[in-house]
């Protein structure tokens, strides 16, 4: 090495154009490049990396050139990117003017390094790379500092920190803390050569790394309206941060990161786009469609995007989309041509989905591709009530008897007498090949000898006093023998039934009890007496269904009312006994009283045992 490498070191980890500015200053130059003019080497070369500038400045430190290739900042023409310590970055994420630098820094080289005093500090690769904001020893956010006006001075390191020097004790006590992030160490590591990470990584260019984590982390933070520009420096690195440990855990995490984003979005976005997805990072991902580096992060997208979005051949996200997966209540209504607002009821009565999902707009409420087309298709193939109705023969009261009974279900909607109903309010509507089920099924029923007096279901319920659910089940179960079909009604109208049979099957057994009138014929006693002792609790009731109406009725047992008589007799009775007037009945007991009180039981009775008949 020459005396020049006597006079400063070059450092590790440090620029050539800083070595090249600093040995100008330790030499009492006014700039970098009226050393250059002097030496002939290229100042303007040793910024571009030019190999020629590099070799003129290695024939005169006297060393070879690969010494100061690893300081190098190789600027490409065709691509305009940079090449730093074997790492491609993007010319918009390079900083080289102003001078950024840490102050701590600054005053550690003077005191630590060797060389000539007062040319000790040394420019950092790593603050050229805009992505780093911070100092990983001291912890604290780079300094930017601008440099002469003078264009001589430009990428003059040496020329900025001298400016800078009066300020330096204020910049060192005013450098904010700032906390080195995850993307900025694994920067470091890469520019340094001592990379912290897997080798999952570093199959991509560095530039696609920063630029991919940085965008990542912005729209997942801050939203897809969000952009770098918008940010400071501890939200940018914060950001950048989220986006590399997502890019950094692999594929399946990044993945799953990525379809976080979608999904938040989505519920706020009213068309499904890219960048209505993605945001800044789709943008920038399509904008460089020519460059292959981002593909497998194009195909992660897409990906996410068709499988998480009602996205189809008529949308596009880095290329036309082959086939569907998900379909939201307003596609499926623009492709099927269904009304949407029905649709979108139908699926809020559906189980298919909770109630948070069916508050959100049509376009936000989606479904499986495959489940939406079927459910579309049975919506298509659908009938409402009143066509339904009239297709089984039935009138309405019998038609809500079939559904309760579960021989036809609605497709989606309520069922009869539902009063705690979940969604909106709905028209009932049931598939027309249940409707055709229904009717293949009655008209399968086996037939007998039409009788004189067989008579359609409705009149043979009447007759035989049951109810038409009852008639329908043992007609469908085979139980009714005698069945036969009018020739010009169809359905539930054309079966003909004999009233008579359907009485015998559908008559209760006989509850052997004494009807309220029957009680108050044997007491004898008036209705309201009767009723009176019945809620006092001196006579008691049951409650037993009537063998032929099938309506609850209030009895009284047999051993019952002949407990009641054995124990008490009325004045009625003791005056036919005794044949003498009922008024004069209670002078007649006394001192006897009456067992109840008449007020009360709206009657005079008293105990057997304590009166002499």
């Amino acid at each position: 090495m020459s005396r020049y490498a006597d006079l400063l070191p070059f450092n590790i980890n440090e620029s050539v154009v800083s070595y090249f500015s600093r040995l100008a200053a330790a030499l009492d130059y006014n700039n970098a490049r009226e050393f250059g003019n002097d030496t002939r080497v290229d100042f303007n070369g040793l910024i571009r990396g030019n190999d020629q500038a590099l070799e003129s400045f290695a024939d005169l430190l006297e060393c070879h050139p690969k010494m100061l290739a690893r300081g190098a900042v190789v600027r490409s023409d065709v691509d305009k990117t940079r090449l730093i310590a074997g790492n491609r970055l993007l010319g918009s994420q390079m900083s080289q003017s102003p001078l950024r630098f840490c102050p701590h820094c600054v005053v550690t080289d003077e005191e630590n390094l060797q060389g000539r005093r007062g040319h000790r500090s040394f420019g950092r690769l790593t603050w050229l790379v805009d992505a780093i904001r911070t100092c990983p020893l001291h912890q604290t956010k780079l300094v930017a500092l601008p440099g002469p006006n003078s264009p001589l001075f430009r990428y003059d390191y040496a020329a900025h920190l001298e400016k800078g020097l009066p300020s330096l004790s204020a910049l060192v006590a005013d450098a904010a803390p700032m906390k080195q992030d995850t993307l900025e160490k694994y920067i470091a590591s890469r520019i340094c050569g001592k990379p912290e990470t897997d080798d999952s990584l570093e199959e991509f260019p560095l530039y696609v790394i920063i630029r991919i984590s940085e965008l990542s982390g912005v729209v997942a933070r801050h939203g897809v309206k969000a952009s770098l520009d918008d940010l400071q420096d501890a939200e940018r690195s914060t950001a950048a941060g989220l986006g590399f440990d997502a890019l950094s855990a692999g594929e399946s995490d990044y993945t799953r990161f990525i379809r976080n984003i979608a999904r938040r979005s989505a519920q706020t976005s009213r068309i499904y786009g890219g960048g209505a997805l993605f945001g800044a990072l789709y943008r920038t991902l399509l904008q460089a469609t020519k460059d292959r580096a981002y593909d497998p992060f194009r195909k992660i997208l897409r990906g996410v995007a068709i499988q998480e979005l009602p996205i189809g051949s008529a949308n596009s996200i880095f290329g036309k989309v082959d086939k569907r997966q998900v379909h939201s209540v307003y596609t499926a209504s623009r492709e099927f041509g269904v009304d949407e607002r029905l649709l979108k009821k139908l699926i809020a009565r559906s189980e298919l989905v909770d109630d948070e999902v069916t508050a959100r707009p049509p376009n936000q409420i989606c479904l499986n591709a495959q489940r939406m087309e079927e459910f579309v298709s049975e919506l298509v193939g659908s009938v409402e009530v009143p066509k339904a109705r009239t297709s089984v023969g039935a009138n309405r009261m019998q038609f809500e008897a079939i559904v309760r009974g579960k021989f036809l279900v609605p497709l989606s909607g309520p069922d009869p007498g539902d009063r705690v109903m979940r969604g909106p309010a709905i028209k009932r509507r049931f598939r027309s090949s249940d409707v055709e089920a229904f009717l293949d099924r009655l008209s399968k029923l086996p037939t007998k000898a039409v009788p004189e007096n067989m008579c359609d279901m409705e009149t043979a319920c009447r007759k035989a006093g049951c109810s038409f659910m009852e008639a329908l089940k043992l007609t469908l179960n085979g139980d009714i023998k005698a069945i036969s079909f009018a020739t010009n009604a169809q359905g539930i109208a054309a079966i003909l039934l004999d009233p008579v049979e359907l009485k015998a099957k559908t008559s209760l057994s006989d509850h052997g009890c004494l009807t309220l009138k029957q009680t108050a014929m044997s007491l004898p006693a008036k209705h309201e007496t009767l009723r009176a002792l019945i809620d006092s609790g001196y006579l008691k009731s049951v409650t037993r269904r009537n063998p032929r109406k099938r309506f609850a009725q209030t009895l009284i047992e047999p051993e019952e009312l002949e407990r009641f008589k054995r124990e008490y007799v009325s004045a009625w009775e003791i005056a036919q006994i005794r044949r003498s007037a009922i008024r004069n009945v209670r002078r007649d007991m006394a001192p006897a009283l009456p067992a109840f009180d008449p007020q009360v039981v709206r009657g005079l009775f008293y105990r057997r045992s304590e009166i002499t008949l």
